[in-house]
């Protein structure tokens, strides 16, 4: 069966009437392995726990591709990060690794090559990375999903909040940050 040029639902689609599950299910890992790892990690900020967090994403998506249905602002892409957010959260509730209000910590920003970020020193982004994590849980949540490229619509669907709330969460989040990092910040 040729599955080149589907889109994932149409691949998910193949799968759930044809029964090609496991060729799906390989072209789908091919796609997205490293993007869940990376996903995983940035949660996480722990490699070996995001490749675990990343193994159990992927049995739950084989596992589950019979509940997939696309809707308008739901995407395979938005649905296979639920699922990472979600099993992230459950081997920190099952392990008791938190107190179960501050689930998702993060410890630095991912990099994001580009000329800037190249000339930028190690102390800066240090202290970038301590300006995003004294940031509100909600505000750092949603401006990390947006440093990831996500769109406002996934952000709203993988937190599972408003898009006004998405909007808002950013806006506060940059405001605030602007505020700690003086206009002087690269030269200091």
């Amino acid at each position: 069966m040729n599955l080149e040029n589907k889109t994932d639902e149409e691949l998910i689609l193949l799968a759930q009437q044809n029964g090609c599950k496991d060729e799906v299910f390989t072209k789908l890992y091919k796609k997205y392995q490293k993007i869940i790892l990376n996903y995983s990690t940035s949660l996480c900020k722990d490699r070996e726990l995001a490749e675990e967090i990343t193994q159990k994403t992927f049995i739950k998506i084989y596992t589950n591709f019979g509940t997939y249905t696309k809707t308008p602002d739901a995407t395979f892409k938005t649905w296979i990060h639920t699922i990472t957010k979600n099993t992230l959260i459950d081997y920190y509730r099952k392990n008791k690794l938190n107190n179960g209000e501050e689930i998702l910590k993060y410890k630095g920003i991912p990099y994001i090559s580009n000329p800037e970020t190249e000339m930028i020193g190690k102390e800066q982004i240090k202290r970038i990375e301590r300006e995003i994590n004294s940031l509100q849980d909600n505000h750092k949540d949603t401006l990390r999903l947006r440093i990831l490229g996500y769109k406002y619509r996934e952000i709203k669907n993988i937190l599972n909040i408003s898009r006004n709330s998405v909007a808002q969460n950013i806006l506060r989040a940059r405001k605030s940050l602007k505020e700690k990092l003086d206009k002087n910040f690269f030269y200091q």
